[in-house]
């Protein structure tokens, strides 16, 4: 269900409330296959609606994401395949 999808992405960009203290809303791993995984927060989020049924329910939507990274943690898969040749060789 879309609806669904979208309450999902929303839940990420939100503080999570623990107790009296409200943190910042939770990290998230963006993993882009084959070619890097880092972990973000997003920033910025809108949906927007490109089909609707003859129900009105929505068909399909896209969403716009601006994700805020944390660049010493950023890892890319080329490196990461050199580390594990270097470890290997080592050990």
């Amino acid at each position: 269900d879309i609806m669904d999808w979208m309450a999902f992405l929303e839940s990420m960009c939100y503080p999570v409330q623990t107790g009296a203290v409200i943190a910042d809303p939770p990290t998230v791993l963006f993993v882009w296959p084959g070619i890097m995984a880092m972990p973000v927060k997003i920033a910025r989020l809108q949906h927007r609606f490109n089909e609707f049924g003859t129900d009105l329910h929505p068909k399909s939507y896209s969403t716009d994401m601006v994700l805020r990274e944390y660049g010493d943690l950023l890892r890319w898969s080329g490196e990461e395949r050199e580390r594990m040749v270097i470890t290997e060789g080592i050990g």
